[in-house]
This record gives C-alpha cells, sequence and structure tokens, in this order.
C-alpha cells in the first residue's frame, strides 16, 4: 500500500480464502489527515516482482489481464 504516490509501501496483512480461486481479503492502518488522498495497492510474487505503476498498456473493456497499480480516491473527514 502507498498513501504518498508510491514514494513509500507499506505491507497489508492478508486473510487465506477457503478456496483457492476467491478474492483475498486484506487489511492496513494509515494516519492520513483531513483531505483529499489517493490510495495506491500492488502485488508483489514471490519473486520479488511486483505490477507496473502504470498498467493502461495491458488495459481493456472488460479488465481482464489489467496488471497495474490500483489507485482509489478518497476524502478523509
Amino acid at each position: 500500500m502507498s498513501f504518498d504516490c508510491g514514494q513509500n509501501w507499506q505491507p497489508a496483512q492478508f486473510e487465506v480464502p477457503a478456496s483457492p480461486y476467491a478474492w483475498y481479503r486484506w487489511t492496513t492502518h494509515a494516519n492520513l489527515k483531513p483531505g483529499a488522498h489517493e490510495i495506491w495497492s500492488r502485488a508483489i510474487d514471490a519473486l520479488g516482482r511486483t505490477q507496473p505503476l502504470e498498467g493502461s498498456i495491458f488495459w481493456n473493456p472488460n479488465g481482464y489481464e489489467w496488471t497495474g497499480v490500483f489507485k482509489v480516491e478518497v476524502n478523509v473527514r
């Protein structure tokens, strides 16, 4: 997880699902000041390879095989 546009990264904690095909739930903690923020998340494999910061070159209308860092804008009150 990154809260500063990829300058620093921190790990998230995972819950292993019962099915190998299920989504993994994850949690993390952050102290964000009030205002707009962009939260970034990426995966890292066993070899240390990460998702690219910009994955739009692989994007398609259905979203399959999209491999870029996921970015979400939030507003903290």
